[in-house]
């Protein structure tokens, strides 16, 4: 697919064939290499350029990490535990 980037200079696009892409056909050429544009929520085939699939929820982490440390320290949502508590923080309310 020519002019995918030209067009949409500002979105971050990948290219995923393979075992990942496997779940992605494409209906007009059969082709599985795709691209995955995460900015948009696309899947792009990247043989025809048909959109394969729109509005995707990213269902990843909202943080990054880039140490070990900082993986090991995030938390999906809810407040610090307390351990100083009767119930360590971890209230209903």
């Amino acid at each position: 697919m020519i002019g995918l980037a030209s067009r949409h200079p500002k979105t971050r696009t990948h290219r995923e064939s393979g075992l990942g892409a496997a779940r992605y056909v494409c209906s007009a050429c059969s082709s599985t290499d795709v691209y995955i544009d995460s900015a948009r929520g696309e899947v792009i085939c990247a043989n025809c350029g048909l959109v394969l699939s729109d509005h995707s929820i990213d269902m990843g982490p909202e943080w990054r990490a880039f140490t070990a440390d900082e993986q090991n320290a995030r938390q999906r949502v809810g407040g610090p535990n307390d351990w100083s508590k009767f119930d360590q923080g971890l209230t209903t309310i």
